[in-house]
C-alpha cells in the first residue's frame, strides 16, 4: 500500500535485526521492546535475551577478529 514490497521489508528488518548494537541491547538484563513510536511496550522475554547472548558470544567484535589476523 506504501510502495514498499514485502520483500524489501523483510530484507530491512533482517539487516536491523543483526546490526550488533541491536543484539547487544536485546542481551542487556533491562531491555525493552519499543513501538513505531519510540515508546517502550514491554519487556524482552528471557528467551529472546538468551538468544541475543548467544549470538554475541559466536560472533566477536570485528576488531577482535582483525587484532588476530595480524
Amino acid at each position: 500500500a506504501n510502495g514498499v514490497s514485502m520483500t524489501s521489508l523483510r530484507k530491512i528488518v533482517a539487516a536491523l535485526t543483526n546490526m550488533r548494537a541491536y543484539v547487544e541491547a536485546m542481551a542487556e538484563t533491562d531491555a525493552m521492546r519499543y513501538d513505531v513510536n519510540g515508546l517502550p511496550v514491554e519487556p524482552v522475554s528471557d528467551e529472546h535475551r538468551e538468544q541475543a547472548m548467544q549470538r554475541l558470544q559466536m560472533k566477536p567484535r570485528a576488531e577482535k577478529q582483525q587484532k588476530n589476523r595480524a
